[in-house]
């Protein structure tokens, strides 16, 4: 893929999430379309380039159902911890280093592969740090405070 090509798939796929931002009050959130797009994308797990072009046209609405269900296992998610950071943060090196390690790699490989990893990186992370540094919110922001009167009293 050249250069140009690129950019252009990245402005799409930004231009998508601002509109559905901007359209936001007008989209309604459904099962059944949520449905037909995984079944979509599942359809295309095959050929990366079909694959690729249901998943820059699908993320956006995927996204804002998973955000938006009243109810569902997919709330029952954070019962265990929250675990989402550490899906953040761990995703993209994850899916880069299988795809090094095998660049002919499946996409829904991939997938589970990284799914996998990415998830027990994530409980780990979220049960050895995070959690403990969250406990120590409280002590670190007013000790900020501290630091920020002292210096506003000082003329600083």
């Amino acid at each position: 893929m050249t250069r140009p090509e690129k950019y252009i798939e990245l402005f799409f796929m930004f231009f998508m999430g601002a509109s559905f931002y901007t359209l936001r009050n007008h989209i309604r959130v459904h099962g059944a379309i949520f449905l037909a797009l995984i079944a979509l994308i599942a359809v295309n797990l095959k050929d990366a380039h079909n694959f690729y072009i249901v998943y820059v046209v699908s993320i956006g609405y995927l996204v804002l159902y998973l955000s938006y269900i009243p109810s569902g296992f997919i709330r029952k998610y954070n019962r265990l911890g929250d675990y989402s950071y550490g899906v953040y943060i761990y995703a993209f090196p994850i899916q880069q280093s299988i795809i090094a390690m095998n660049p002919e790699i499946s996409i829904a490989d991939l997938i589970k592969y990284s799914l996998a990893m990415t998830l027990a990186l994530s409980v780990i992370s979220w049960h050895v740090l995070e959690k403990r540094f969250l406990g120590m919110k409280p002590f670190l922001v007013a000790k900020t405070h501290g630091i920020l009167r002292r210096g506003s009293a000082t003329g600083h």
